[in-house]
This record gives C-alpha cells, structure tokens and sequence, in this order.
C-alpha cells in the first residue's frame, strides 16, 4: 500500500482495496452504510495530528439526510463503526447529494476533503 504525505496529511492510494490493509472495520463500514443508508459517496480522510480526538474522519453522501441541516445525522452511523470492531475515535460528516454539491467548495467542506480518499 502506498501512502504519501499531502499537504499535511497521509494521502493512500485511490484504490477501495488498501483502506483494509490500515484498518479492515473502514471498508466494512464503507459497505454497511452503503447497504443501510443508499450511501453514494464515502470518503475517509486520516489526519496526520490528533484532531479533537479524532482518527479518522468520514464523510458520507446519502439521499435519506434531508431536511433541516443537523450534526447529529451521524449518531447512528458512528454504533456502526463500533459495531463492526471499529477501534478509533471518528468524525462523520452525513450530507445530502444535494447539500454536497452546494457546499463542496465552501472552505469548510474542502477542508474535510482534502487528503481524502473515496471508498466508495
């Protein structure tokens, strides 16, 4: 698995397969939200620092987060991370295909994205 440093953070490779090889519980969650919540989108950035506690960081697109915007979208999704033996402390950022696409140039968005690796 190669894995570079970008821009402050550790960049992997764009393949879905060597997430697995970093910690096996990212692709299962991957798959589990998307066969829960019709996730079109996942991305996992790991940041080089401890960010709040953080490890990784995930951000999921879904058609079911609609309505008024809340940072509570990602309770749910954060049993399952546990569920399937995840280990690490994680972020989750839940938008809707609509919201993605209005905000995947505000700073806050692109923040999250950089150094990100899409799973699925």
């Amino acid at each position: 698995m190669a894995v570079a440093e970008v821009k402050g953070h550790l960049a992997l490779d764009r393949k879905p397969a060597p997430i697995a090889d970093i910690d096996p519980a990212t692709s299962l969650f991957a798959e589990r939200l998307r066969e829960e919540f019709g996730t079109t989108a996942v991305f996992l950035r790991v940041p080089t620092y401890c960010e709040d506690d953080t490890d990784y960081e995930f951000t999921v697109v879904s058609s079911l987060f609609t309505g008024p915007w809340s940072g509570y979208r990602g309770n749910p999704l954060g049993e399952r991370w546990y569920e399937l033996g995840g280990q690490h402390p994680i972020r989750i950022l839940c938008l809707s295909p609509q919201e993605f696409e209005a905000f995947r140039a505000s700073t806050a968005v692109a923040q999250t994205l950089e150094g990100a690796d899409r799973i699925i």
